[in-house]
């Protein structure tokens, strides 16, 4: 089965578009299909967006962005791409209950099975890298993740101004990435499978 993208997104988000997948094929080819597709997949609710209603007022936009999805999941092959924002930047020590599993556009029981989760950690630097590893453990519990991808972001190569070696430059900055975050990894505890991937345009 090839794996599809979940966007998990806190409530407090106002997303544009109807970005989450539409049903896979295998669950309206046929009857047959259907029965065999749903062994694996699982239909969970997304939901409303908790938005400030001033904020759409303003945008003059006449989109139901209160309305809820259902979305067909098959937690051990899709996805979930989340951006942690401020999980980056602060800890949320004391402060959990403004990350806690119920301020995410899927119900608990869902957030909690998560088997698969993309985002993005500052690979550049062993504290804040330590800092985001332990606030995604806490906020998405170490049991369930299997597997966190980590997208090296375009601002990685920032620095590099330089056109001669520059790609030999990006290979050490990667490398030196990749290393960082193994460490961490190990560091916390978290028996967890790494990967480490590009993001389009890098």
């Amino acid at each position: 089965m090839v794996p599809r993208e979940i966007h998990l997104r806190r409530r407090n988000y106002v997303s544009m578009d109807d970005d989450q997948p539409e049903a896979p094929a295998v669950l309206h080819t046929s009857h047959e299909s259907r029965m065999v597709g749903m062994r694996y997949y699982n239909l969970c609710r997304e939901l409303k967006s908790i938005a400030s209603r001033r904020w759409l007022d303003q945008t003059e936009d006449h989109v139901n962005h209160r309305r809820r999805n259902m979305v067909w999941i098959n937690f051990n092959v899709d996805r979930f791409i989340y951006n942690p924002g401020m999980l980056s930047v602060m800890s949320i020590d004391g402060d959990g209950e403004a990350y806690g599993e119920k301020n995410f556009n899927f119900e608990g029981a869902v957030v909690k099975r998560i088997c698969n989760l993309v985002t993005d950690i500052d690979g550049r630097d062993n504290f804040i890298a330590s800092e985001m590893l332990r606030n995604l453990g806490r906020v998405f519990g170490r049991g369930s993740i299997k597997v966190l991808v980590v997208l090296q972001r375009q601002w990685l190569y920032q620095e590099i101004r330089v056109p001669v070696l520059t790609e030999y430059r990006k290979h050490l900055v990667e490398r030196r990435c990749a290393a960082i975050l193994e460490k961490t990894k190990l560091a916390s505890g978290w028996d967890v499978a790494l990967q480490i991937e590009k993001e389009l345009g890098n």
